[in-house]
């Protein structure tokens, strides 16, 4: 009886266990998670994939469309094998369709949408749950036209946005228009894709905080609005030139292949640069960054074979990925401010890829003629003077030496012979009367008495303390 209950209780937690696994993979989409098989139909010419909605009864969600050749024109119809379609879902869900299902729908230049149609899945944002509609693989669409009467989605300039005109659903990417100014209700849109386009100005409403626009050949200008802190997705913009920061920008990515971008400075309150943010931009010649700046991640100028002059690494900087500056000879030297310790120690070169080993470690290589310095970039908990205690006669000097506690896994092998250099540390006196410190960490006795020196890094809230006695 013991035997049996032991091994109900295992096959018990074994199954709790694969129940978790299954419903952990299980997509966060009221759409997704409800769709049963697809079905296959012809409908005046036209053969239509569609799968049944469980959470809407007797209705389809279109996910797959083939037309004949020389088909310009799409009308989605209001009924299908009996059953109301409401959603379309165009591109995404295509790897879940049938090979003799797949989309086929490159030539149609005008989408027509009937007044049951509705924006079903679900998309994280900033904003919270976006419901969206996804159009994608219509790469000659022109203009998208929504039937009267339809209460959930709404076309305005052949341009489609969700009837209460927060949403942009579906920029076309074959409209053919220079300039786009979104409307200022707008608080979400889909990453905007067209080849006519040379100049955005996104939506300045407070709630708008994602803007995107990849693969727009012929962008030249960018305009953000002033609250947008994260800035991603406008890659292989090739004749971008012009980019208006949002001031309070905070985090930047997505820039790769921009071609002829120039000069770029960023705005102020910039703290992140992410990983291949300016990768291949080839017209790159100079950089300034700003002052509070706290990690440029690995290749995030990577391959910018122009790039010869970027302004000094800010003082806050606490990360520099690998290879972040990989592959630019025309730039013969980076001006070094603080990092957050160097080192001396033979062991490591430039060839270890310390970023496999360890999450927030890489390797910059600060060029200087044909000197090279290898500087680390890891997380330090805490900080240890050579000496807790300190006595000085009055007029002397003497210099403040401090090692950094790590506790990464594996850290201890590469420790030997690291320092915390001057520039990244704060240095403080309670009594400058009796002892004063320089900013490069030498303490002067003045004159007899007892004073604290605080020692604080700069990019992180760390720091120590040494007693110091002045005598006669």
């Amino acid at each position: 009886m013991m035997k049996d209950r032991k091994d109900f209780k295992v096959l018990y937690m074994a199954s709790v266990f694969i129940l978790g696994v299954l419903l952990s993979v299980i997509p966060n989409s009221i759409s997704t998670a409800s769709r049963v098989t697809p079905v296959q139909v012809q409908y005046k010419g036209v053969i239509y994939t569609y799968r049944e909605l469980n959470e809407y009864k007797d209705s389809v969600e279109i996910i797959g469309v083939t037309v004949p050749e020389g088909t310009d024109l799409l009308k989605i119809p209001k009924v299908l094998n009996d059953k109301k379609v409401i959603s379309i879902n165009f591109g995404r869900f295509d790897s879940e369709v049938l090979p003799d299902q797949r989309t086929a729908k490159v030539g149609i230049k005008k989408l027509v949408l009937s007044r049951n149609i509705r924006p079903l899945e679900r998309t994280e944002t900033t904003n919270g749950v976006i419901k969206a509609l996804t159009i994608l693989g219509f790469d000659q669409l022109e203009s998208i036209e929504v039937q009267q009467g339809n209460k959930f989605i709404k076309a305005k300039n052949n341009i489609l946005y969700d009837s209460s005109m927060k949403t942009l659903l579906c920029y076309p990417p074959n409209r053919k228009a220079e300039e786009y100014q979104m409307p200022s209700s707008i608080i979400w849109s889909e990453s905007i894709r067209n080849n006519y386009l040379k100049k955005i100005r996104f939506s300045n409403n407070k709630n708008y905080k994602e803007a995107s626009a990849n693969f727009c050949s012929n962008l030249i200008s960018i305009q953000f609005p002033n609250n947008i802190k994260r800035i991603e997705g406008f890659n292989s913009c090739d004749k971008l030139v012009s980019i208006q920061w949002s001031k309070k920008t905070e985090m930047i990515d997505g820039f790769q292949y921009c071609r002829s971008i120039k000069k770029i400075q960023l705005p102020p309150k910039v703290k992140e640069i992410k990983g291949d943010a300016f990768r291949y931009c080839t017209g790159l010649k100079e950089v300034k960054l700003p002052a509070g700046l706290r990690k440029i991640h690995g290749d995030a100028f990577g391959g910018c074979i122009n790039l010869k002059k970027i302004s000094p690494l800010p003082g806050s900087l606490a990360f520099i990925g690998r290879g972040a500056f990989a592959k630019a000879p025309g730039m013969k030297r980076i001006k070094k401010e603080s990092y957050l310790m160097s080192t001396k120690n033979s062991k490591i070169t430039g060839k270890d890829n310390l970023a496999d080993i360890y999450r927030y470690v890489a390797v910059a290589v600060v060029t200087n003629g044909s000197k090279k310095e290898f500087y680390e970039s890891l997380r330090v908990n805490r900080l240890s003077p050579t000496k807790k205690k300190m006595v000085l006669g009055k007029g002397k000097m003497r210099g403040i030496n401090i090692v950094p506690g790590i506790t990464d896994i594996e850290a201890n092998r590469f420790k030997k012979g690291w320092k915390l250099k001057t520039d990244i540390l704060k240095f403080t006196s309670s009594n400058p009367r009796v002892a004063k410190v320089s900013q490069k960490g030498k303490v002067t006795g003045i004159r007899k008495g007892r004073a604290e020196i605080t020692v604080q890094m700069r990019t992180m809230d760390v720091k120590c303390k040494i007693e110091v006695k002045v005598t006669q």
